[in-house]
């Protein structure tokens, strides 16, 4: 189980850059993500 297992986090610019390194670490840790991006691309599989 992940340190943020039943969390939310919310990522503004989660398609690219360090929002998108920031969300592929946060859903790895357990978190569920809120892309706050304007983009519609995954930014994590």
């Amino acid at each position: 189980m992940g340190r943020l297992q039943a969390k939310v986090a919310q990522v503004t610019g989660a398609a690219q850059g360090i929002g998108a390194t920031d969300t592929r670490a946060l859903a790895a840790e357990g978190a569920r993500v809120d892309d706050g991006s304007v983009t519609h691309r995954p930014a994590h599989p």
